[in-house]
């Protein structure tokens, strides 16, 4: 065999070896693009983008955490949290505007809740009743919420401090002296702050965006880019060897 020959053989084999090896590792990275971009073409079907991620090692992973503790109180064996100015009840989020929360007390079956500028009037469910401002006569500035020695609601205020009446429809400023007990904030349960935390960090990372990430490459961060980058230039080796390797069968 000349050496001319035996070079064009050595030159076929190496071809086809890399085509073959190269083929084989991208196998894995084949299946991933094509299942994820199945989904992401069916993403209302599947409401990938209405599903959210629980998982505390994706959450972790995104770096997805509550900027700040939770602050709870206790009322009527139910607890009234804020996270990251999300007001809840127990486990369950409040379909109310951001907000912190600044005491929560019972009043018989009610719980009212104090807001800086407002009182979330809750029933034994958490349903809520009604939201009272300044236009219902609700003093602004709220700092904090008790109870007096004669069961009324009082606040302190930035103003100062003032009572009501018993349907919380008239508030009058005083300054003698009363027995009051405010409300203080409590720990929760670290089953209840676990479960406050699933839920709240959930609502920032949808399936929708960890297929889209993974199919992009970008969960693994920029180092991840340039490995789907690297992917694709494989991809494209395979077709052009591919076609040289059919080139030169056909003759």
């Amino acid at each position: 065999m000349s050496h001319r020959k035996r070079r064009h053989k050595l030159r076929w084999r190496s071809v086809f070896l890399w085509h073959r090896y190269m083929g084989l590792c991208s196998a894995l990275f084949v299946v991933m693009l094509a299942i994820t971009g199945m989904m992401l073409n069916h993403t209302e079907a599947l409401k990938l983008d209405s599903r959210h991620v629980e998982s505390a090692t994706l959450l972790d992973w995104y770096g997805i955490k509550p900027a700040s503790a939770p602050h709870s109180y206790a009322v009527n064996n139910h607890w009234l949290s804020e996270l990251d100015r999300q007001l809840y009840f127990d486990d369950s989020p409040l379909a109310t505007e951001p907000s912190v929360i600044l005491g929560a007390i019972a009043l018989e079956e009610i719980l009212i809740a104090a807001l800086p500028n407002h009182l979330l009037l809750l029933t034994p469910d958490g349903e809520i009743i009604e939201q009272m401002g300044q236009v219902h006569g609700i003093p602004n500035g709220i700092q904090q919420i008790g109870i007096n020695n004669e069961g009324m609601v009082v606040l302190n205020t930035d103003n100062g401090q003032y009572r009501s009446d018993a349907e919380l429809l008239e508030w009058v400023s005083f300054s003698a002296e009363q027995t009051i007990e405010w409300a203080q904030p409590q720990a929760p349960s670290a089953e209840l702050l676990d479960t406050l935390l699933i839920t709240h960090r959930g609502n920032g990372l949808t399936l929708e965006r960890i297929i889209l990430d993974t199919h992009s490459g970008r969960i693994l961060g920029a180092w991840g880019v340039y490995l789907m980058d690297a992917v694709s230039i494989i991809f494209i080796f395979l077709a052009a060897a591919g076609i040289w390797i059919w080139a030169k069968r056909s003759h």
